[in-house]
């Protein structure tokens, strides 16, 4: 899933934080969340309409995030970062517990 919208009221701007991480997650549409709840909500299971949780029920997800710019303490250190990110289900966290695939 590739999280990356050419409008130009979206913020792709992230500062890095205190622990040295940045937060990929914000909401496109505070207005209308039910329009578009935000990137912490888009999974596979979410789209295809299998659940409304931020964590899917099966499957996992693969999220990319395009950032325009990446700051810290108010200068601009990166531009154009691709950001990677996995988001587990419900039932891959289960069979990590149990073991399986240890």
């Amino acid at each position: 899933m590739f999280l990356y919208t050419n409008h130009a009221d979206e913020d792709r701007n992230r500062s890095i934080q205190k622990n040295d991480s940045i937060n990929p997650f914000r909401g496109r549409d505070k207005k209308n969340p039910a329009g578009f709840p935000g990137d912490t909500v888009l999974h596979y299971d979410f789209l295809v309409g299998a659940t409304n949780e931020n964590v899917g029920i099966d499957n996992l997800t693969l999220k990319i995030n395009l950032f325009e710019n990446i700051t810290k303490a108010g200068k601009n250190i990166r531009t154009s970062v691709p950001y990677f990110h996995f988001v587990p289900s419900i039932k891959n966290w289960k069979d990590y517990i149990k073991g399986i695939y240890k």
